[in-house]
Parts: C-alpha cells; sequence; structure tokens
C-alpha cells in the first residue's frame, strides 16, 4: 500500500513466519478432526487396535501367580476326582449287572456264556 508516499515493506522472516503459523494451524486441525472423530476418518486397522485384548502387566508378583497355578491344580484334581468316582461307578455296575445275568442264567438253567466258551475252546 501507498500512504502519503510511502511504501510498505514487507519482510521476508514476517511471510515465512506467516506460513508456518498457517502449517501449523492446519496441523492442530487435522490432529484435533483426528481426535475427535477417530473412527470416521481412521482406517479400518485403527478401530481393529481398540478392540484389542486388554492389558496384562508383563510381572506378576509371585503370591498372585501362586495363586492361579493353585487355581488351576485345584481344577485339574476336580477333573482327575470326578472321573474316578465316573470309573468308579461304571465298575460297580458293571459288576451289578454280571451278578444278574449269573442269576437270571441259573434261574433259566442255562450254562454261562463263560463256560460255553471254555467248552468250545477244548
Amino acid at each position: 500500500m501507498n500512504w502519503f508516499n510511502k511504501t510498505e515493506h514487507v519482510c521476508d522472516t514476517y511471510e515465512v513466519l506467516k506460513q508456518q503459523l498457517a502449517f501449523v494451524q492446519q496441523q492442530n486441525q487435522y490432529l484435533l478432526d483426528k481426535l475427535l472423530n477417530p473412527i470416521q476418518s481412521g482406517s479400518p486397522e485403527n478401530a481393529k487396535e481398540e478392540e484389542s485384548k486388554p492389558l496384562v502387566p508383563k510381572h506378576i508378583p509371585w503370591s498372585v501367580k501362586r495363586q492361579m497355578l493353585e487355581e488351576e491344580d485345584r481344577a485339574k484334581a476336580k477333573v482327575i476326582r470326578e472321573n474316578l468316582e465316573r470309573e468308579r461307578e461304571s465298575k460297580v455296575n458293571l459288576n451289578k449287572i454280571k451278578e444278574d445275568i449269573k442269576d437270571l442264567e441259573t434261574e433259566l438253567g442255562v450254562l454261562p456264556v463263560e463256560d460255553l466258551k471254555v467248552d468250545n475252546a477244548s
């Protein structure tokens, strides 16, 4: 501008600073948009990262780890105990069934199955 016959001198550093300020303002606006609207403006990879597993500390105190191990051992022992009880029940039921069959064979006067196998073998 030319006011009162004076020319306006624009400093080069002023222009550089003005450009840098505009750039920083544009960057700030972009970052604010990203923070305020992460899913809309973000890629699908960013959305997957949010759904990831919760953070677990790398170092677990020994007392906590011991409790976890003891709980696992108790659960394993319970399963083993239940399996043994099922096996015992099945053996008891099998023995009872064998006795019932023998009683029925004696009532009917039929030779037991074991005797038939022995007779056929000779």
